[in-house]
C-alpha cells in the first residue's frame, strides 16, 4: 500500500479495547511492520474505494454486448452461459458499486426500460 503524502492524510484518536490493541501490536510485531499500517490495511480491505468511472463504463460496455449476444442467441445451453455470465457481473457491479452509481447505471440508455437490472 502507497502512502499518500502527509497533505492528503488526517489524523483520527479512537478509543479501542485493550485486547484488540495487544493483538494488533502482537501482529505488527510478528509481521515486521507498524500497527497503524495493519489497521489501515484492515480498514481499506472492509471499505474499499469506489470503482472508478473508467471500470463502471467497461463493465457497463461489456453487460450490453452480453444482452444483446443473449437477444442474439435461441434458447440453449451457450444462451444459459451466456445469462450466467450476465448475472455475474450484475452481481460483481451491484456488490461493488455504491447507490449512487448504481441508480445511474439503471438510468444509462444501454439498459433503460430493458428490465435487465
Amino acid at each position: 500500500m502507497a502512502k499518500p503524502p502527509v497533505s492528503e492524510q488526517v489524523q483520527v484518536n479512537f478509543r479501542m479495547p485493550v485486547d484488540l490493541r495487544d493483538r494488533i501490536k502482537a501482529a505488527s510485531e510478528a509481521e515486521g511492520v507498524s500497527m497503524n499500517h495493519l489497521i489501515i490495511t484492515a480498514l481499506e480491505e472492509k471499505y474499499p474505494p469506489p470503482l472508478i468511472s473508467s471500470q463502471i463504463s467497461r463493465l457497463i460496455k461489456h453487460q450490453g454486448e452480453l444482452f444483446d449476444r443473449i437477444m442474439a442467441e435461441p434458447d440453449g445451453p451457450k444462451r444459459d452461459a451466456l445469462v450466467a455470465e450476465f448475472l455475474s457481473l450484475r452481481s460483481k457491479f451491484e456488490a461493488l458499486a455504491d447507490v449512487d452509481t448504481l441508480n445511474s447505471v439503471l438510468n444509462h440508455p444501454l439498459f433503460k426500460g430493458k428490465g435487465i437490472l
